[in-house]
């Protein structure tokens, strides 16, 4: 335990379901973020994003790489090199079995670490990969409970998953979290693409609130703003 809070590992994509996943999983855990790379389009950006969420969370952080769709996936629309998302053919934002991955990996760091609960943002459907819902969830927490220990115990915490888009942007923006420092484009480490099932999820939640986006309702000022907070960031860490 931490500061008499149990540990938690998060899985943190620098994105807007996991800042605010992070923010409330942090009212009762003491929060690691852990970043993977698997060789997606916008692996840069969500990175520093991802670093500067935890840095907002005051949670400690690492990060890993993961090689397994660099070397074998030749079609998948989130990989590098092999193609765009988009939202009008959802499949394309399907990479196989990821979750179960990056989430196989955050418990064998949470067991390692002596953690009681790994997390992640994971929210409402409809869902386009199998690997959010429900049933999902619940089959993965019955594997961890027989895959680890016996003196071990971790919970699988899914804060958002009853939360659509846009109520997990209001969320966020009833905290005030800094939505300036999160990344959803799945295309690009520059300016959102507006293509991807991401973008358009993220448009269209602050569209329905009647509320800017720093990155997507007001280029380039938003793309600026986030520029300027990772300048920051950076200088702050003396890098």
């Amino acid at each position: 335990m931490t500061d008499g809070k149990k540990r938690l590992v998060l899985l943190n994509s620098g994105g807007p379901d996991a800042l605010l996943a992070g923010s409330i999983l942090s009212e009762n855990y003491s929060v690691h973020s852990l970043f993977v790379d698997y060789d997606q389009h916008s692996a840069a950006r969500e990175r520093l994003c991802a670093q500067l969420c935890a840095e907002y969370l005051d949670a400690s952080h690492s990060e890993l790489t993961l090689d397994v769709y660099r070397a074998h996936a030749s079609a998948i629309g989130m990989i590098s090199g092999k193609g765009r998302s988009s939202s009008l053919n959802p499949i394309s934002e399907y990479v196989p079995f990821r979750n179960t991955l990056l989430l196989a990996n955050a418990v064998a760091l949470a067991e390692s670490l002596q953690a009681s609960a790994v997390g992640i943002g994971s929210i409402a459907g409809p869902w386009v990969t199998p690997d959010n819902r429900p049933e999902y969830f619940e089959a993965l927490r019955e594997l961890v409970n027989a895959g680890t220990l016996k003196t071990t115990s971790i919970d699988v915490e899914t804060p958002l998953q009853e939360l659509s888009k846009t109520r997990v942007i209001d969320k966020c923006l009833d905290r005030e979290l800094p939505l300036q420092f999160t990344w959803s484009c799945h295309n690009s480490n520059t300016t959102p693409c507006q293509s991807c099932g991401n973008c358009d999820m993220r448009s269209t939640a602050f569209r329905e609130l009647q509320r800017s986006d720093p990155l997507m309702g007001d280029w380039p000022n938003g793309t600026a703003a986030n520029g300027a907070a990772a300048a920051a960031y950076g200088a702050g860490k003396g890098s």
